[in-house]
């Protein structure tokens, strides 16, 4: 399960990444943003195993006020040997804004 519309209120801020990985799968996963017109990498978690999620997180890479489409790739591997098995694509949208003190 992932978030389709990521927010942060500052640039440097913790942002609602809300990404599960559900207690059925037989897998765990890896997701990694890259920003869709630059194919630069913003994020990438730390393996998610299933049953695990990750609610919140910082990006890795200070991000300017805007809106950007993400390439989300979300990377399948193998619960037992930690070998790669496939990959696939999701489109996000990050939301960064700068309220400062929450005033604006």
């Amino acid at each position: 399960l992932l978030n389709g519309e990521v927010h942060f209120s500052e640039p440097d801020a913790v942002g609602t990444i809300k990404i599960e990985n559900n207690p059925g799968n037989l897998c765990a996963i890896q997701v990694t943003y890259y920003i869709a017109d630059t194919t630069e990498k913003i994020y990438s978690s730390a393996l998610i195993m299933p049953g695990q999620y990750i609610d919140a997180d910082t990006l890795s890479k200070d991000m300017k006020k805007g809106t950007y489409t993400i390439d989300a790739v979300i990377s399948i591997y193998d619960i037992d040997t930690l070998e790669l098995k496939d990959s696939f694509h999701e489109d996000v949208e990050i939301v960064v804004e700068d309220k400062l003190f929450g005033i604006f």
